[in-house]
């Protein structure tokens, strides 16, 4: 399993609200948090891209830059 984190403009639960269709419809995402507080975006799941996850993050009208690839016991790599 893949995880990345990614620095966001999503600033606000309205804002999420844009995206959450688009993440949770996504087959190869099996999980998805925005934390507010920062603005970081963290997703996880199989076979999963990081520019397909900056896709999905440009199709609902905000940015995504990587910030950290997790391996799979979620140390850094």
């Amino acid at each position: 399993m893949e995880i990345f984190k990614f620095k966001t403009d999503i600033y606000s639960i309205e804002s999420q609200a844009g995206i959450t269709p688009l993440l949770n419809e996504d087959a190869k995402i099996a999980h998805w948090h925005i934390n507010s507080d920062d603005q970081t975006l963290t997703v996880s799941g199989n076979e999963l891209d990081p520019e397909h996850v900056k896709k999905l993050v440009a199709q609902a009208g905000f940015q995504a830059k990587l910030i950290e690839v997790f391996g799979v016991s979620g140390s850094s790599l």
